[in-house]
């Protein structure tokens, strides 16, 4: 019977090991899920990519072009020259003969009724007023531009796995702390509903204490909807399905505390948007610079070389056809210059100048809403520590007030409802200190991730 009960039993525990081998996830582990699975990662990063050839198609752009071109032609007509008789004067032979030159007509075939053109010509840029030059400067500031905004992206995922992670932690101990509070208010309104029934209390006081425990029900409910919400936002971010148990949470550390002027000082150097606007500004500006070399009476001068063949004979194939003398090699030094397109170039012109202006612009204004985020921030977070602080104090107190309590209650000195209640408190100050915590936290990363200082 033992033997049958371990065979029956076997399959199921070899089951076992496959429900707990992804079961529960770091933070780590959720952030290299994150980045693995994003659509908007994998979107910048081939805009990047992207850009990158752009820098090279650029580059290319000064090398010299080499096309090939060919003409094959069958020709139903082809030109003749027809030499009419007697055109050529007249022979005297001796005696009363006189010949005509030529007797009769004569037509000559000019080509055959095959045509063969080919040709290889080269254009190499000489002078074009910096426009090649300035093409190459502005792809390289757009990809590194892309480049920025792909390590935004990034930064940006990993900062609100970091937030949500921190919040999922705390939001976890509040739970925790309003289930504890809601058992102390239960028997509260156990001994509430026995004093009512007893006449010791009125109703009103009954109905008080009943309505703390609704309120102390409908907070539970509430921090749990919190709780799957923010499960949700994790799952959105990770692209896997998520429950709260499977987050191995744990409190997290932002980066550290400095001055105002330092950490400005932080995001001007390593802020991704500022980083992204500054190569803006200078791709703006080398268009600019292509514009104005782009423009009326100024003239590009190129290298034009053709090597051709023209003739009835196909070339390497059909004999003779070296001795068509029908091949020729042409240099040229090739002048372009534009004269007047209706106003375009000077239009392209102005707008490249106030595209310009509006980068620059763009730029000020992100270093000022930096700069405002910074200083709101570290007030906050002043406030913020300010509070746990006082939280902390205050726990502290409440555990000897608890201590009291329960010491006059055991004695029959004092009242358990006084007991209860001195509970009660405790575990509301807890629960907002958690909520200081998430606030500390989240204003934190958010400022790791605007000084550039997101972990890695």
């Amino acid at each position: 019977m033992k033997k049958i009960l371990l065979l029956l039993m076997l399959p199921a525990a070899l089951c076992l090991p496959a429900y707990s081998q992804t079961t529960f996830y770091t933070v780590d582990q959720l952030i290299e899920t994150a980045l693995a699975n994003s659509a908007d990662l994998a979107e910048k990063e081939a805009a990047w990519k992207a850009s990158s050839y752009r820098v090279k198609e650029a580059i290319s752009r000064s090398a010299p072009t080499v096309d090939f071109e060919s003409n094959l032609s069958y020709i139903t007509n082809p030109d003749t020259l027809t030499v009419e008789a007697g055109a050529l004067g007249e022979m005297v032979l001796p005696g009363p003969l006189v010949i005509s030159m030529p007797e009769e007509d004569v037509v000559f075939e000019m080509t055959g009724n095959t045509y063969y053109d080919f040709k290889l010509v080269l254009d190499q840029p000489i002078f074009t007023w910096g426009k090649i030059l300035n093409s190459i400067k502005a792809a390289k500031e757009g990809a590194g531009a892309a480049l920025e905004d792909r390590g935004k992206t990034e930064d940006q995922i990993k900062t609100e796995i970091l937030i949500n992670s921190h919040v999922l932690h705390y939001l976890k101990e509040i739970e925790l702390a309003l289930s504890k509070q809601n058992e102390l208010v239960k028997r509260l309104e156990g001994i509430a509903s026995d004093s009512l029934s007893n006449g010791m209390i009125l109703r009103t006081e009954y109905l008080e204490v009943e309505n703390s425990l609704r309120e102390s029900d409908l907070a539970i409910r509430k921090i749990s909807q919190q709780i799957k919400s923010t499960t949700l936002n994790l799952t959105y971010l990770t692209g896997i399905e998520l429950s709260p148990v499977m987050i191995r949470t744990e409190p997290l550390e932002t980066g550290d505390r400095e001055s105002w002027e330092n950490l400005f000082g932080k995001a001007l150097s390593e802020n991704r948007d500022l980083a992204m606007f500054r190569h803006k500004v200078q791709a703006d500006e080398y268009k600019k610079k292509i514009r104005k070399g782009e423009f009326y009476f100024k003239p590009d001068l190129a290298f034009h070389m053709e090597l051709g063949y023209s003739g009835s004979l196909f070339p390497f194939i059909q004999e003779g056809w070296e001795d068509d003398d029908k091949g020729n090699l042409t240099l040229s030094l090739a002048i372009r210059s534009p004269l007047g397109d209706g106003g375009a170039m000077y239009f392209a012109g102005e707008a490249a100048e106030y595209d310009e202006q509006a980068s620059r612009a763009s730029y000020e204004a992100a270093m000022e809403q930096i700069e405002q985020f910074i200083r709101q921030s570290l007030m906050d977070m002043e406030l913020n520590e300010i509070n746990i602080d006082y939280y902390r104090e205050r726990l502290l107190t409440d555990e000897r007030i608890i201590e009291q309590k329960e010491k006059e209650w055991l004695s029959g000195y004092g009242d358990e409802k006084e007991y209860l209640k001195s509970q009660i408190d405790m575990y509301a100050r807890q629960v907002s200190l958690f909520r200081e915590m998430i606030s500390l936290g989240t204003t934190g990363f958010q400022l790791d991730h605007i000084t550039g200082s997101v972990k890695q």
